[in-house]
């Protein structure tokens, strides 16, 4: 059984690049008002996650906070 994890989305940084909503459209969609990804599903699995956070080129994709949490 595969331990889920919740990410989060900080957009302060955030490029707009779209890497993201390619790597996992299942958990990113694309806000074209704002023209930034948004979170659709948060809950994944520690090996999406960590895939998701290391893929990021301005590291906007974290763990969510609290005291486990880590941003890789």
């Amino acid at each position: 059984m595969n331990h889920k994890r919740i990410i989060t989305l900080d957009l302060g940084e955030c490029s707009g690049c779209q890497a993201c909503v390619e790597l996992s459209s299942r958990c990113f969609g694309w806000d074209e008002n704002m023209d930034k990804p948004v979170l659709v599903q948060c809950e994944v699995t520690d090996e999406e996650a960590l895939e998701l956070i290391s893929y990021c080129p301005q590291d906007c994709i974290a763990f969510d906070g609290g005291e486990n949490s880590e941003q890789v």
